[in-house]
């Protein structure tokens, strides 16, 4: 039977009992005992509440499972809810993380053979867990098969409360997040399923509240916060919403470890949805932009010259008028990029850097900043020749024309006869042309 497989599979080492004191052969001759009855006099809090328990009992502490019997149990969940047994998969769905996040398959080791190591510390940011991607996304396929009757939001709601609200850890709050990449706004989040559930189920003040009773804990404060605005950005609160959004971009100053920024960069975006919540979310969004430029040149990795963030980021500048603001993220992104070109040998890298800098004369263009993409165009022409061929300029060439139609015919002259002219620093005579197929519309289709 499934039940019993699961339970096999969701075996954790039981806890071990005091050891008895060893008996002795010796008789020992008992003493009489006297029985006295102590009564003593109770405080006026105990008389009303009642006497306290002889000991403050601690939470009880569950194992957790090996990322192997995780694996087992999420296969568990998955062949019960493809089979119609919903209580089942909610049963093991619990049951995967009821101790805790997986920890990985112990090693058995020799002591003959073991040999030591040494561990050097490193200033670079460690990369994100692979056990903690492969549970989130375990979790969410589960989650994506929760369709249907089988499935009311009530019964979801409880399975997911229990995994980012532990009852047995009443201090903590899970949200469960992973991003495969910040610059391309790839962040995920079971809290946030959890949010979306609560709302369906008609339980999003049932969570406020939930949430509040963890907030004081100096570990949950960025995501009990964050938790409380995704919650009231999903309830229309907009004026909380903004106040909590505004309240992490301050903590965010100040420095936050990749889990709590993770948790920071998911409340932006999704406040960043919302027209009235944009100028709140910004800021975050800017600073995350910023520290990723940075980490990754300190730690000479690809920096991508455009992604999704850097797009998000630079159409909002575009559309308030902040071309001045643009421009200087073109430049630190191009200066991130300088320990990525010295890499290569020869004049290779003399081509990527020549390469990017005509995609940003094409971002440019493409919000509508003709000044900006002409510069960046004029500065790619000026790039001595590699052996690597020239770029084709096409998509920029043609994006440069359009965004300079909005200007009138004498400012387009004038702006075009300054940027093919010599100057005084520069003494060469800038010429740019490109080749393009005509498309060509039957007659028919033209009536």
């Amino acid at each position: 039977r499934w039940s019993e497989l699961l339970e096999l599979m969701t075996q954790r080492p039981a806890k071990k009992r005091k050891a008895e004191p060893p008996k002795t052969g010796a008789t020992r001759r008992r003493e009489p005992t006297t029985l006295v009855q102590v009564t003593r006099a109770e405080s006026p809090r105990q008389a009303e509440h009642g006497a306290p328990a002889a000991a403050d009992e601690a939470p009880e502490f569950i194992p957790p499972l090996t990322i192997s019997q995780f694996r087992a149990v999420i296969t568990v969940a998955n062949v019960a809810a493809e089979n119609g047994m919903a209580e089942l998969s909610r049963r093991a769905v619990r049951e995967s993380l009821k101790g805790g996040f997986p920890i990985a398959d112990p090693v058995l080791t020799n002591a003959n053979t073991a040999q030591s190591r040494i561990i050097r510390s490193s200033s670079q940011e460690v990369p994100q867990d692979p056990i903690e991607i492969e549970v989130v996304k375990g979790l969410r396929e589960i989650l994506d098969r929760w369709q249907g009757d089988a499935y009311p939001p009530d019964d979801t709601y409880a399975v997911l409360h229990a995994l980012v609200l532990p009852p047995n850890r009443p201090s903590e709050i899970r949200m469960y997040i992973t991003s495969t990449s910040l610059l391309e706004a790839a962040v995920e989040s079971l809290a946030e399923s959890l949010v979306a559930t609560a709302s369906a189920a008609d339980k999003l003040e049932e969570l406020r509240l939930a949430v509040a009773q963890r907030e004081n804990a100096d570990t949950t404060k960025v995501s009990s916060a964050a938790m409380q605005a995704l919650i009231a950005i999903r309830n229309d609160r907009t004026k909380d919403a903004r106040e909590l959004v505004e309240q992490l971009a301050e903590v965010l100053q100040g420095g936050l470890s990749s889990t709590d920024q993770q948790a920071v960069f998911l409340v932006a975006l999704r406040a960043f949805e919302n027209e009235e919540l944009r100028p709140s979310a910004i800021p975050i969004l800017r600073e995350i932009l910023r520290e990723q430029l940075q980490g990754n040149a300190l730690q000479q990795r690809e920096v991508p010259i455009q992604s999704r963030l850097s797009f998000l980021v630079n159409q909002y500048l575009s559309e308030k008028g902040e071309q001045k603001a643009i421009q200087e993220y073109f430049e630190q992104a191009m200066l991130s990029r300088q320990s990525y070109y010295s890499r290569y040998s020869g004049d290779y890298g003399l081509y990527m850097q020549q390469r990017d800098v005509v995609s940003l004369a094409e971002q440019a263009s493409q919000l509508d900043m003709p000044l900006v993409a002409l510069d960046y165009l004029g500065r790619a022409v000026d790039f001595e020749p590699t052996r690597y061929g020239r770029l084709d300029v096409t998509r920029t060439l043609a994006g440069v024309v359009k965004a300079t139609r909005s200007l009138a015919a004498e400012e387009r002259y004038a702006l075009w006869r300054k940027w093919t002219m010599p100057t005084e620093n520069r003494q060469t005579l800038r010429l740019v042309d490109s080749t393009y197929a005509p498309t060509s519309i039957p007659e028919v289709f033209r009536e």
